[in-house]
Parts: structure tokens; sequence; C-alpha cells
């Protein structure tokens, strides 16, 4: 489990890589640029997949935490991969870029294992919807039948994840991990783009 003073040291060294980058004491080279890139690019690619594993035939996931657990935990796992490039070990050590990588690997690191459990709870006791109370809901809500369906699946799987992931545990040990990746991120892309006036 990660700790608050792990999740705040990554988030102070993450702070200070930002304010190196905004004060323009860092400018990052060609390799940082790159690994900053291929970061950024395959993290894109990610965040827009479903997992493969999920049951084929079920409606939408995105928005749910389960959803952003997986992204986050194949996010730290691409971030393991790149740091063990041998040009990442050697030419960037000590790289602020390969620092701010480091962190979405280590705030990552506490999601992999709750992602993992949340896709098992997914294969072996998936959500399912109360097709009674779908059939009230799409009767007397007067929206379409099709967006009445999309509000019942999402509150279906806010209970199941809740159930599953409770809301406490989310916002004491995975938000804070999950924001430490999010904030790493947003540095990467402003230093890969140029563009530090956000």
């Amino acid at each position: 489990m990660m700790t608050k003073p792990t999740t705040d040291r990554l988030r102070a060294e993450v702070a200070e890589i930002e304010q190196l980058l905004v004060t323009r004491a860092w400018t990052p080279s060609r390799y940082e640029l790159k690994l900053g890139n291929a970061f950024l690019i395959r993290a894109r690619q990610l965040d827009d997949e479903i997992p493969a594993d999920l049951p084929s035939g079920q409606q939408g996931f995105g928005g749910s935490r389960t959803d952003l657990l997986t992204t986050q935990a194949c996010i730290a796992e691409m971030a393991e991969m790149l740091l063990s490039a041998w040009w990442v070990r050697l030419v960037l050590r000590r790289s602020p870029m390969r620092q701010l990588v480091a962190a979405c690997l280590a705030a990552g690191q506490v999601l992999i294992p709750h992602a993992e459990k949340m896709l098992r709870a997914w294969r072996h006791d998936p959500p399912v919807v109360d097709t009674a109370w779908l059939d009230e809901y799409v009767r007397n809500s007067g929206l379409p039948a099709e967006e009445a369906a999309e509000r019942v699946w999402r509150v279906t799987i806010e209970e199941w994840e809740e159930q599953h992931l409770p809301t406490h545990e989310w916002d004491e040990e995975l938000h804070p991990a999950d924001h430490v990746m999010n904030l790493a991120a947003m540095v990467m892309v402003a230093a890969v783009t140029g563009d530090i006036a956000y």
C-alpha cells in the first residue's frame, strides 16, 4: 500500500520538476522529448482501449473507477517498460523526464492489484441490470429508452463498484496515487509541447 508520505513525496517531486520547467531551469533534451513523447502517445492509446478480457456484449464501461484503475495500471506497466530501455537507463539516469515517468510507475504500482481485483470480479461476478427497474425507469423517466437504459447501467456499475471497491478505499489510497500520475502526465505534456502557460 502506498502511504500518504510516499504520495506526498512523489507529488512534491513532480511539483519541483514542474517548477524547473516553468522557470526554464530545465529544458528537455531530445532524449527526454523522445521518452516523454513515447510515454504520452502510448498512454493516450491505452486510455482509449477497453481491456480485452472484459466480457463481450456488455454496454459501455468508460467513466467508471474500474476503467480508470485498469487504464492507470496499464500505464504504470508501460512506464516500467520504458524505464527499462537501455538508452533511458544510460542517457537519462538523472533526467527530470525520467523522474516523471518513474513517478507514474511508483504511483501506479499501488493501483495494479486493485485493477486486477476489479477485473477478476468483472469476469466472475459482473454487474447485472435489474430488468424490472429498467422497464419501470424507461416508462416513468420521460427519457428516450436508450438514454434511460444508459443511466440505469451507470447506476448499476456504481453500485457494483461500491461493493467491490468502497469509496473510502478509493479516496484514501487509490485517488492520491491516481492524482500523482495525472500531475506527472500534465508536466510531461507541458515539457513535450513547450506550452508551460497552463
